[in-house]
């Protein structure tokens, strides 16, 4: 199964080298600080443009996309994203905050596929090895401000449900997986009028600014 994790370029050079290695880690490529669990990687199948763009404008950096098979990591060591827990648990009316289901991640096994299903995000405790990086994506965000401006999702359950697809979509077009370069990914109805959709087959059929890399295999 390919997923994608999102940072910025800067960190590259050590990805390549080292893999991906998790917050708390010495030289760790994480650019997440409370936000994540020490020692958890996160994984997603559609909001990866979006943290690597978070990463990159934070320090200044372009974005880096990192397509990964989860086949050549240890598939024991994957966790629910713990923002899926708190969510699932409001709509439940159990009243847990965010660090009290982190501290308490191994009691929520059972829900990681739920979490990548229902939130599109997983984490995997450990290293990812670069063995395991198939290609990577290097984009300018400042050469694309119309495709930038399309990366700001909500991460809730209840976006994933109606606009999954939507991100999915966008994660697969900076690949250059999608054959149809007309109009590879379709705006949800809220985000289109005449001008919008002539602009979006427009930007969508331009690849400035986007680098696809396949990896060496190694």
């Amino acid at each position: 199964m390919k997923l994608y994790h999102g940072t910025r370029l800067g960190l590259l050079p050590e990805i390549l080298k080292r893999g991906i290695v998790p917050r708390g880690k010495e030289n760790s490529s994480s650019n997440w600080e409370e936000e994540s669990i020490p020692g958890h990687i996160y994984l997603t199948e559609a909001y990866a443009p979006y943290y690597a763009l978070c990463a990159a404008n934070k320090n200044n950096d372009k974005v880096l996309v990192l397509e990964v098979e989860t086949e050549k990591f240890i598939d024991r060591s994957f966790y629910p994203d713990e923002d899926y827990i708190f969510q699932l648990n409001k709509i439940r009316k159990k009243a847990l905050t965010l660090s009290e289901i982190r501290n308490n991640i191994e009691h929520y096994r059972s829900l990681t596929w739920d979490s990548l299903s229902k939130l599109g995000n997983v984490a995997y405790k450990g290293c990812i090895p670069a063995t395991a990086i198939t290609r990577y994506v290097i984009f300018n965000q400042d050469e694309r401000p119309y495709i930038t401006s399309k990366v700001d999702p909500t991460i809730t359950v209840i976006n994933y449900h109606l606009l999954g697809k939507f991100y999915r979509d966008f994660t697969k077009w900076m690949f250059e997986d999608v054959p149809d370069f007309g109009k590879p990914f379709v705006l949800p109805p809220e985000m289109v009028n005449e001008k919008e959709e002539l602009l979006h087959i427009m930007e969508v059929s331009n690849r400035d600014g986007i680098e696809v890399v396949m990896k060496e295999a190694v």
